[in-house]
C-alpha cells in the first residue's frame, strides 16, 4: 500500500471523481486565502501585505480622482475610512 501524504511529497498527484469513469487532476497551489489572509506554503505573508498594499494605493488613487478639493482634515477623514481599513487587516499575523 502506497500513501502519498505529507508535506515533503512534492510529486503526489491528487485526482478528484468527475462521475463514474473519470478523474481529473487537482491543481497545485503556492498561495492559499484564509479569512481574507493570503499565505504561501512556507507560511510567508509577503503576498499578503503586497495585496493590502496594492489596494491601499488603489483606493488613495480613487479618493484623488473623486475629490477635487481636499484639506488635511477631509483627506484625514477619508483616509481613515477608505484607506487605513485595508493596511490594518490581518496585521496580528
Amino acid at each position: 500500500m502506497h500513501i502519498d501524504i505529507g508535506r515533503k511529497n512534492e510529486e503526489a498527484d491528487y485526482k478528484m471523481k468527475v462521475n463514474e469513469d473519470e478523474y481529473r487532476s487537482i491543481a497545485k497551489c503556492n498561495e492559499e486565502k484564509d479569512l481574507g489572509v493570503i499565505f504561501d506554503k512556507s507560511f510567508s505573508f509577503d503576498v499578503h501585505a503586497q495585496s493590502c498594499i496594492n489596494k491601499a494605493n488603489k483606493m488613495i488613487g480613487i479618493i484623488k480622482r473623486t475629490f477635487t478639493f481636499l484639506d488635511k482634515e477631509i483627506f484625514n477623514n477619508l483616509y481613515k475610512a477608505l484607506v487605513r481599513p485595508h493596511l490594518e487587516y490581518g496585521n496580528v499575523i
